[in-house]
């Protein structure tokens, strides 16, 4: 999630969500049914010394790109690390992106 999640965004920000799911496909399926447009690709990311290839859809909403990348369920544990600090990025759940979405919708009078 990096700067989105951590309150960090400026204009060049990005917004990487992570994402598990038994295999690519299943999240192409996902995407087709709801004719939600994306670019795959795949790419190398870096644990440590290796380096794994991994697959990312990247969608569109009002000119701001989203980075999705696919990970095996075992890999929920894993944290890679920031392009930019260096550091393990910081991840939230389903419940505590809910909150924050919530959180940031303005509430009816």
């Amino acid at each position: 999630m990096g700067s989105v999640l951590t309150g960090t965004v400026r204009e060049q920000s990005d917004i990487d969500i992570h994402l598990f799911a038994e295999s690519p496909e299943e999240v192409e399926r996902f995407l087709d049914e709801r004719n939600i447009p994306y670019d795959p690709e795949t790419v190398s990311i870096r644990y440590g010394s290796e380096f794994h290839e991994y697959y990312h859809l990247y969608l569109e909403d009002g000119g701001v790109v989203i980075d999705c990348t696919v990970y095996e369920p075992y890999e929920r544990h894993l944290r890679p690390k920031s392009s930019i600090t260096g550091r393990p990025m910081e991840r939230a759940d389903a419940a505590r992106l809910r909150k924050l979405i919530g959180d940031s919708v303005p509430q009816a009078e």
